[in-house]
């Protein structure tokens, strides 16, 4: 027989409570961590990458090959997220960046990025093409969640 329905009402009192991240909070949040996911869509699917990125000027900045399905991309529309999160506690944040993709030409601006920055991409292989996201929107939440000694 599968699992049937939760039989401990104990279980389902337990909601973590949640806090919405102000902009300039989520911009702090971002510009700590060196690791995001970026999400875009191709012609069939939606892909989502882990990426090593940089910030400046409220910006993010990452590196891939031109030859990438996300350098390649049509419509540059792409959504960016980073997170932390301690199981334990079952706490975490994440904040949602969503805005536009495009190719970096100026080479002041990609040395200005790059020097100022210690992140290198994590995957193997010549990734020298820079990408800006410009976010038009930028949004994030808090779970300040608490240990549990039972199965929930």
């Amino acid at each position: 027989m599968g699992a049937g329905p939760r039989t401990n009402p104990a279980a389902w009192d337990w909601v973590p409570a949640t806090e919405m991240l102000t902009e300039p909070e989520c911009w702090r949040r971002v510009a700590r961590a060196e690791l995001g996911r970026i999400a875009f869509l191709t012609d069939d699917a939606i892909r989502v990458y882990p990426v090593a990125y940089a910030t400046r000027d409220q910006r993010v900045y990452l590196r891939t090959s031109p030859y990438s399905e996300l350098a390649l991309q049509r419509d540059g529309r792409v959504t960016f997220e980073v997170e932390e999160v301690d199981s334990a506690t079952r706490s975490g944040w994440t904040v949602l960046l969503t805005g536009s993709l495009a190719a970096v030409a100026d080479p002041y601006e990609i040395a200005s990025v790059w020097t100022a920055s210690s992140v290198r991409p994590w995957a193997d292989g010549w990734r020298e093409h820079t990408l800006r996201l410009t976010p038009e929107s930028v949004s994030g939440v808090v779970v300040h969640g608490t240990p549990t000694t039972q199965e929930r």
